[in-house]
């Protein structure tokens, strides 16, 4: 690393300082905590440069990892970082090993290039090439470029190909004349190759300078083309369409940016939009129990009827008319069921919306009060984690420390976020409120709802024992195999009851505890 020359350390540090200012900018976007920013220079122990020298790493590409900022929630949260993939710590050995393969198809990176991101959940990676000093935004399964400017770099191509084809017309008429020294320099051109070797799978991908590429990305989240998270660790409440709009709302990217404003109306925003959903829970339960139901002309049942038709023997008929018959009687149970839903959509629902507009205030009340509710629980368990912790634990005690401040915040943030929700819903939706169930606020859940649903669970299945039962008094002493599918499907709910029984059980003990701390 010593040995680089100061144009070449100048071009790598570039490229740190911008990395460094994409993550200020998530941090003033409140998407980062700016303590979990580490910058660099880092030092390199004696394991991590025996893994650097075991890939053949270039010099230029161990001095990045040196000087590049990290990004160490330190087991506080988990984040993604551009359009969905993941930050990368080179001072991690596992995080070397993925650079090296950074799309998962055993296509090796050459030891001057290295991803500035690891690929999340089949999305894009960052990738610079240290002696071009560019950088490609590579898509995985297209393996096309996610770089929304690199059409500047495939019109400079163009207008290069063009004119290249204007030279090859010039060198036509020239070869006539080198055909006698054509035999000969071929053989020398064949020795000739390039001492640096190959990039292989990487050589054509289209990139740009490194420097626009990364100025660009703060760019785009400037202007809102890029939005933080966006992968499968981010969480609803980081969704494009929740976040965008509040953006736009508080100002960003001024000066005069409220960062706690903005998360409290994020949290507002995400309560709202998970409300709507949960409101929509027994149209979408309508529309599954509508889905299951079969026709008794589709091909499935035709085939079934065929089977029993052409059986040969006792026991293969007897199988033929167990899969008839179950068919059928599963049909049947999702008619009922599907009545049952559809019974219980009307009576709430309007339009097939069963959330009334005017009621909306309400909706988001209630769901942020069990929002708060969950983050105090959440503190709550940090708290007393933090007090069995002996002193002498001391790099859990940091974690633990890190994780009580984050919960600490967002306790402070819903509470917030509740108040302003309850003076809106006050003042729109006069006299009226939405209560929580009992266990809501302690447990996460409301009991008697639970109740409610695993006693139906249990008669559904204790309906099925009983029809299977009768079913099966009719079989001969022949049908072996339908009498093992039979006694298969009994047995089948009777451990789905017994399990739900259990559950009933400890939930009847959470209730009549709730009902007597409440008396």
């Amino acid at each position: 690393m010593d040995n680089l020359n100061p144009s070449k350390k100048a071009q790598l540090k570039e490229v740190a300082d911008l990395m460094l200012e994409i993550y200020r900018t998530l941090a003033r976007m409140q998407y980062l905590d700016p303590a979990w920013i580490q910058e660099g220079p880092h030092g390199v122990d004696d394991d991590l440069l025996q893994m650097f020298e075991s890939h053949n790493l270039d010099p230029c590409v161990i001095y990045l990892y040196s000087i590049l900022p990290y990004v160490d929630t330190g087991g506080v949260a988990e984040v993604d970082f551009f359009q969905g993939s993941e930050f990368a710590d080179f001072r991690r050995s596992e995080h070397v090993e993925r650079g090296r393969d950074p799309f998962y198809d055993s296509q090796v990176m050459p030891p001057w290039m290295t991803p500035l991101s690891l690929l999340g959940n089949h999305q894009s990676v960052i990738i610079y090439d240290s002696r071009k000093h560019e950088i490609a935004i590579l898509d995985q399964e297209s393996g096309g470029s996610t770089d929304h400017n690199i059409n500047e770099v495939l019109e400079a191509q163009k207008d290069e190909e063009s004119d290249g084809e204007k030279e090859e017309e010039i060198e036509r008429d020239e070869e006539y004349y080198d055909e006698e020294e054509g035999d000969e320099d071929e053989d020398e051109d064949d020795t000739d190759e390039d001492d640096g070797g190959s990039e292989g799978p990487f050589d054509e991908m289209a990139s740009r300078p490194a420097d626009r590429v990364l100025r660009d990305i703060v760019q785009w989240y400037n202007e809102l083309i890029e939005i933080p998270g966006g992968g499968e660790r981010s969480g609803r409440e980081w969704a494009k369409e929740i976040v965008k709009p509040l953006y736009t709302k508080l100002g960003w990217p001024e000066a005069d940016f409220d960062g706690e404003a903005f998360l409290v109306e994020q949290a507002r925003a995400s309560a709202a939009a998970t409300a709507k959903y949960n409101s929509e829970e027994l149209i979408r339960e309508a529309q599954i129990y509508r889905g299951y139901l079969e026709e008794s002309d589709s091909l499935a049942m035709h085939q079934r009827r065929q089977k029993l038709a052409e059986s040969k023997t006792t026991d293969e008929e007897w199988v033929s008319r167990w899969e008839l018959w179950h068919a059928e009687s599963t049909n049947c149970h999702n008619v009922e069921r599907l009545k049952d839903a559809e019974a219980a959509r009307d009576r709430t629902s309007i339009d097939g919306h069963s959330q009334k507009l005017e009621e909306l205030p309400l909706w988001e009340l209630k769901q942020l009060r069990e929002d708060l509710w969950s983050e105090k629980r959440q503190l709550k368990r940090l708290e007393q984690n933090f007090n069995d912790i002996s002193i002498n634990e001391g790099e859990i005690n940091q974690v633990v420390q890190g994780k009580l401040r984050r919960a600490l915040k967002r306790v402070a943030i819903y509470q917030k976020a509740y108040e302003a929700s309850k003076n809106d819903a006050e003042r729109l939706c006069p006299g009226k409120s939405w209560p929580s169930g009992p266990g809501v606020e302690t447990l996460g859940f409301d009991v008697k709802a639970r109740l409610e649903q695993l006693t139906k669970s249990i008669e559904h299945s204790q309906s099925w024992v009983k029809d299977i039962k009768n079913w099966r008094t009719q079989l001969p002493e022949a049908a072996t195999q339908a009498k093992r599918l039979a006694q298969a499907k009994i047995d089948q709910h009777e451990g789905i009851i017994k399990t739900l029984e259990a559950q009933k059980s400890a939930l009847v003990l959470e209730m009549e505890k709730l009902c007597s701390e409440n008396e």
